[in-house]
């Protein structure tokens, strides 16, 4: 049963199913701290329509101070992704480990009033985490990914590939009107 839906300015697709764990039924929950669990693996990005991340492994620990008419989520995020290098497009993993936090208030009608703070509906009583959780892996991914040098300063990429990239690039030819200056 595919249901789409709008979720902080994206969409995905979901299978009802498949992120059923990630939702919290919170109006049961008592006033105080609860904790959860989530591994979130290879199935939980195919629920993504646009993901970029088709392999990975990472727990997600889950902490929320429930109050009166607030509730505080803190996020602690840890394992890795596995996403082609920038420079030579092998598979690498890529370390993730970070820490976010949400408050959700209890109003009249949804609102996100900043990155952090989310409004929700009083009658509401479930919150999904799944695309929040989603948006913070992706946001903690670096702009930037190649592979490692190894103890003696070599590249890790794939030597083929940087190989032909060698002689694919070739380097500027200065104009030789410029040559002149050089003396001056």
């Amino acid at each position: 049963n595919l249901k789409n839906n709008n979720f902080a300015g994206f969409k995905f697709n979901t299978l009802d199913k498949n992120l059923r764990e990630y939702e919290i039924e919170y109006s049961g929950l008592k006033i105080g701290t609860h904790s959860w669990n989530f591994k979130v693996e290879d199935e939980f990005f195919d629920n993504f329509e646009y993901s970029e991340i088709h392999h990975a492994h990472l727990n997600v620990d889950v902490i929320m101070d429930k109050q009166e008419r607030l509730m505080i989520f803190d996020f602690n995020i840890s394992g890795f992704v596995s996403l082609p290098c920038d420079r030579c497009l092998d598979n690498m993993n890529v370390d993730i480990n970070g820490s976010k936090r949400l408050i959700f208030k209890l109003g009249k009608y949804y609102s996100e009033e900043t990155d952090e703070i989310i409004i929700i509906p009083e009658q509401n009583n479930i919150i999904d985490l799944s695309g929040f959780i989603y948006e913070f892996i992706t946001i903690m991914i670096p702009i930037r990914n190649v592979h490692p040098n190894d103890l003696n300063g070599n590249s890790k990429c794939n030597s083929e590939i940087l190989e032909k990239l060698k002689k694919h690039t070739s380097k500027p030819q200065l104009d030789p009107r410029w040559n002149k200056l050089k003396d001056l």
